[in-house]
């Protein structure tokens, strides 16, 4: 006996023509994108706590440019690479502009949330950043995405 199919050609058809639509190829890319610059913030973040013992603010402001650098790379490289050209210091002016709102942000969010959760429920500074980090990056990819494809990269 086998298992019913929940899935019908025509809703397999429908998911490919969906796919197939230039800003949802776009959007994944972004992502897949966003998931290299994330690891790649994580992983300095990391160093700069555990490794080199630094201020969780300096950490996360040099996890913050290397990762922009990573994500602006790709982007034009590859999410983007149909969009205009622009002279890459223009370009890169524009998508740095867009990350610093999103790194003033992240700042925020790293105050917020993790001195709450270091002096009210004693967990460590790295654990309690890591988290503010992670709230972070879920909240601000949708800003990042939406400025990102409207203006620094605009068909």
């Amino acid at each position: 006996m086998t298992a019913p199919q929940n899935t019908t050609p025509e809703k397999v058809t429908s998911l490919v023509r969906i796919a197939q639509k230039p800003g949802v190829r776009q959007l994944v890319k972004f992502g897949l994108v966003g998931v290299s610059s994330t690891i790649v913030n994580f992983a300095v973040l990391n160093l700069m706590l555990i490794v080199l013992h630094q201020n969780k603010y300096a950490a996360v402001t040099v996890a913050f440019l290397v990762s922009v650098i990573n994500g602006y790379f790709w982007n034009r490289r590859w999410t983007f690479k149909n969009a205009p050209i622009k002279a890459v210091h223009t370009q890169f002016t524009q998508f740095l502009l867009v990350n610093l709102v999103s790194w003033g942000l992240d700042l925020l969010f790293v105050r917020l949330i993790s001195v709450p959760l270091e002096n009210d429920f004693h967990i460590s500074m790295v654990k309690a950043t890591n988290l503010a980090q992670l709230v972070a990056t879920g909240v601000l990819v949708f800003w990042n995405f939406f400025a990102n494809r409207f203006w620094t990269f605009k068909h």
